[in-house]
């Protein structure tokens, strides 16, 4: 069959359209990233194009108005969290959860596509997001929030390059021209053709790309790179840390647990579940047998007495559980969110082991 003609000619059109339909991510994934503008003329030729606006529909866009909503071809509009439809103004960004937050709108669009089952191309709205820390603005000019973490030199640089980090002489630096600065995390601890003994990460520091004798200091304020970049870069180096750890524990930083609270959080209220409560570690679940608190980095189960409750999914039901994006889909907060339903509802649980394990307690 595979020499028939008709059966080349489709495959070639469907490979040809699934390749443009990963550069169109890319590209909505940059431009998210570097708050990039869409002109209102991008945006009519993207309109005419069904694999750009099938993406394009599950994003969250703002407008020059400041009119925030999943963006609606066939009329050319912003759809709101409670249907209603505004008439786009100008050109348009894809909204950066920073951008979210500090509108006060992030909470209200992370319920709203839990509640309508939508799967995002990329995590926008339920994406890590990374603050200026009070050490860090102390400090003016480096963060050391993931220096010291023992990571793996070469594994490290395979997804430092494909996030369009440069590697260089022990240097890893990633530039934006367009503000005329560069991210430097000092790699100076690195190895990166070597996985077999781990290496200790250093600082981030921001400097500027053109040297000019008359600056007193060549690097570049924290506060004032735009939030969006400082919260991309950090997140960067963040996966990076977590992929390529070498160390006991288990490379999870509090960005990353906040933002899996977050999407349990908004789950359990899509479904009306009021017995969840989560903090900065633990999703806390009151059942009818007794209570457990579920660990966002591990997925670990402990009961009230302080018991480890074992249950081990199936690898069939890992991935079953809807998650409102495509990419970053780790099997882990699919098994945490199993977990929350099935101890939410403890009392109908059937496997014999489980149910022992919680007499027990």
């Amino acid at each position: 069959m595979r020499r028939e003609y008709d059966f080349r000619e489709v495959k070639a059109t469907l490979d040809a359209a699934t390749d443009q339909l990963r550069r169109y991510k890319n590209t909505f994934t940059h431009a998210m990233r570097n708050d990039e503008v869409l002109s209102s003329d991008e945006l009519a030729l993207l309109r005419r194009n069904p694999l750009a606006t099938t993406l394009l529909e599950r994003l969250i866009l703002l407008d020059e108005a400041g009119a925030c909503g999943l963006y609606r071809a066939d009329d050319h509009t912003l759809e709101g969290t409670h249907g209603e439809r505004i008439p786009i103004t100008g050109s348009v960004r894809i909204a950066h959860p920073y951008t979210l937050e500090q509108h006060g709108w992030l909470n209200d669009w992370q319920t709203e596509l839990v509640r309508r089952q939508i799967v995002q191309p990329f995590k926008q709205v339920f994406r890590e997001l990374y603050m200026l820390t009070p050490a860090e603005m102390e400090s003016a000019y480096s963060s050391a929030r993931l220096a010291g973490r023992r990571v793996k030199g070469r594994q490290s640089s395979a997804v430092l390059a494909n996030l369009g980090w440069n590697i260089s002489d022990g240097q890893v630096r990633k530039a934006f021209h367009r503000l005329g600065i560069e991210a430097d995390f000092d790699g100076g601890y690195f190895d990166y053709s070597d996985d077999d003994h781990a290496r200790l990460t250093g600082k981030l520091e921001f400097r500027w790309l053109k040297y000019d004798p008359n600056r007193k200091d060549h690097r570049y304020r924290l506060s004032d790179v735009p939030p969006i970049i400082l919260s991309e870069v950090l997140r960067d180096l963040d996966l990076v840390t977590a992929v390529a750890h070498a160390s006991d524990d288990d490379g999870t930083s509090k960005e990353v647990l906040r933002r899996r609270g977050d999407l349990v959080r908004s789950t359990c209220g899509a479904i009306g579940l009021p017995n969840i409560r989560v903090d900065e570690l633990y999703v806390h679940v009151q059942g009818s047998l007794t209570s457990y608190k579920i660990h966002l980095a591990t997925g670990a189960i402990y009961m009230a007495n302080g018991q480890y409750l074992c249950i081990i999914p199936a690898k069939k039901q890992q991935n079953s559980v809807f998650l409102p994006f495509e990419d970053g889909n780790d099997g882990l907060m699919s098994e945490i969110i199993s977990k929350t339903l099935l101890l939410a509802n403890d009392t109908l649980i059937g496997d014999a082991t489980i149910r022992a394990q919680i007499a027990v307690s």
